[in-house]
């Protein structure tokens, strides 16, 4: 280990607890440091060897990075459980078990078109090409302007009354 601190008077870093900065030089050639989070002042300084705010600094970085990639997943997952959510206020005014049961019912993963999607994602490309519920009680259907339709049964009584409130909330 060398004596004589490579760092200048007033060179700082982040830490995980707040920035540090290089003060001053002791009389044997370390560093004196600030200590992350305290008033300055010679109190609450402390005396390092260069070699040992490398590490600090090294670590510090990857610290920072790994937070960051945790901020970002967290970002990540809440963005997924809000489109998972997302009813467009049709289970809004629900109780949070009923709004449970719609919210797992759309994202039904099914064979639709030749296709597997949710529930949801079927009933929305249908009403954006134009369908229509028709009939009433449990013989209501999804039917598009080509006359293909997929009845209560099929699509379940929550996404009928689910696109049913879609195309009212549209019109």
């Amino acid at each position: 280990m060398s004596n004589k601190c490579k760092y200048k008077v007033g060179f700082s870093w982040p830490t995980e607890k707040g920035d540090r900065e290089v003060v001053g030089m002791a009389e044997d050639g370390r560093c004196l440091v600030s200590r992350p989070g305290k008033v300055p002042g010679p109190f609450f300084n402390e005396l390092l060897e260069s070699e040992d705010i490398d590490f600090e600094i090294k670590w510090g970085q990857q610290e920072i990075k790994k937070a960051a990639a945790k901020k970002k997943a967290v970002k990540e997952e809440h963005a997924l459980k809000i489109t998972k959510e997302d009813t467009r206020g049709f289970a809004d005014s629900f109780t949070p078990l009923r709004r449970a049961k719609v919210i797992a019912a759309l994202n039904r993963k099914m064979f639709f078109d030749g296709v597997i999607m949710k529930r949801k994602e079927y009933i929305h490309k249908a009403i954006e090409d134009g369908a229509q519920v028709y009939g009433s009680g449990a013989k209501r259907r999804l039917e598009k302007p080509s006359g293909a339709f997929l009845a209560q049964q099929q699509l379940t009584k929550t996404g009928i009354d689910y696109a049913e409130y879609l195309i009212r909330k549209d019109d």
